[in-house]
């Protein structure tokens, strides 16, 4: 039985319907007692008696219940309501990765940002042994305030689960799918996540799909056999070092990929903020090559004063300054996901000079600017040269 839009049953109020079409019923509802807007899925009328149905919405419930992180959306009960099994979570405010590719307003700087931080929540998952196996643009949910909350476990499973599906089943978007998923593998683990997760990257960083076809069967070959276009080649916004990020999480041998969600994670830290667009990159350049040339005339004082030269005081020009604050502006803040950013770099230290290693030149024979080495070369080789000219005259005269 389904519950209608207004009738408030066990303290919920039934707001509207959200989802009618999938394996359950969803609600927004309004939970009187603690004043707030939940989101309420219900087991449909009908299904009690499909123990396979009954299993997967338990599952879900107990899985979703022992995930605790601040980017994944909040799990609050799992009940019986008027006679039928439901689960309540968390209401989102904000709008789902998808509808943000689809608009068109995601820059390659927050595309990292949001991939960020659902590996952050993917990483916490994969130590509690679950994998999601769901990870798509519309299972991530980005927040006004930026924040990213993954949703969508209904096809989770943990590792000593008991399998729910059959051999050679396809489970999951076929988009995202990873290869072992779509050969219908018992053993998934974590990396299908990760290669998900770059798939989703790729969509949102390109505006296009790794493996797109009328035909999902096309797609599914694809995953497996097919290798994606790399992303700066369909997106000039990409850079070529985010390019092989996103190409190493795709990877079809999931021995090959990020083995992982902190692993990824880390290769988007070390990228920083969003790459340099491709139409600017000829002004970037040639702005940070002033900066270097202009950081190079300070760092040759580093060194310290040339032995028997009069110190000369340096003053700071306006144009120094200026290299100042072109270098403050290309020093790129870390995304907002990161825990702990790289240690400060410290200022070069001045480097000694290396000792030479000079002989006194010498005046021999009139010879002047002549070493004692090359003396002694050319004394040997005229040694030398005379032994083999009485060697070769004893040889002639038959001695």
């Amino acid at each position: 039985m389904a519950f209608r839009v207004g009738q408030t049953v066990g303290g919920y109020r039934f707001l509207r319907v959200l989802d009618a079409a999938g394996a359950a019923m969803v609600y927004e509802v309004e939970n009187e007692i603690a004043g707030r807007k939940e989101i309420l899925k219900l087991l449909p009328s009908g299904f009690e008696q499909d123990r396979n149905r009954v299993d997967r919405f338990l599952r879900e419930a107990k899985i979703h219940s022992r995930l605790s992180h601040p980017n994944i959306a909040e799990f609050y009960s799992g009940i019986q309501l008027d006679g039928q099994l439901v689960m309540t979570m968390e209401a989102l405010q904000g709008e789902s990765l998808k509808e943000r590719i689809a608009d068109g307003s995601l820059t390659v700087a927050q595309a990292i940002d949001v991939a960020g931080q659902a590996l952050a929540a993917l990483d916490y998952a994969h130590q509690q042994e679950v994998v999601h196996r769901e990870i798509t643009p519309a299972t991530i949910f980005i927040g006004p305030d930026g924040v990213v909350k993954l949703t969508g476990l209904g096809l989770a499973k943990q590792e000593h689960d008991p399998a729910l599906t059959q051999v050679g089943t396809v489970v999951g978007a076929v988009h995202y799918m990873s290869p072992e998923q779509v050969k219908g593998q018992r053993d998934i683990d974590g990396r299908a996540d990760i290669y998900a997760l770059g798939a989703v990257l790729y969509e949102a960083a390109t505006g296009r799909k790794p493996f797109d076809s009328q035909s999902q069967f096309d797609i599914i070959q694809a995953q497996v056999m097919q290798a994606a276009e790399p992303p700066h080649e369909v997106s000039a916004q990409v850079s070529e070092a985010l390019s092989q990020v996103i190409l190493k999480a795709l990877e079809k041998d999931r021995g090959a990929r990020y083995q992982t969600a902190g692993q990824f994670r880390e290769a988007l830290v070390r990228l920083g903020d969003a790459p340099v667009a491709a139409e600017n990159a000829e002004e970037a350049d040639g702005e940070a090559l002033r900066d270097m040339h202009q950081l190079a005339r300070k760092l040759e004082f580093a060194r310290g004063p040339i032995p028997g030269a009069t110190p000369t005081p340096v003053l700071q020009s306006s144009t120094d300054q200026d290299a100042d604050g072109a270098l403050q502006k290309h020093r790129r803040p870390l995304p907002s996901w990161t825990q702990s950013g790289p240690a400060a770099m410290e200022a070069p230290k001045p480097a000694k000079p290396l000792p030479v290693q000079s002989e006194p030149a010498v005046s021999l024979w009139g010879l002047e600017g002549w070493t004692k080495k090359d003396l002694v070369m050319i004394t040997v080789l005229a040694f030398v040269m005379s032994a083999a000219a009485v060697v070769a005259l004893m040889v002639w005269l038959g001695l």
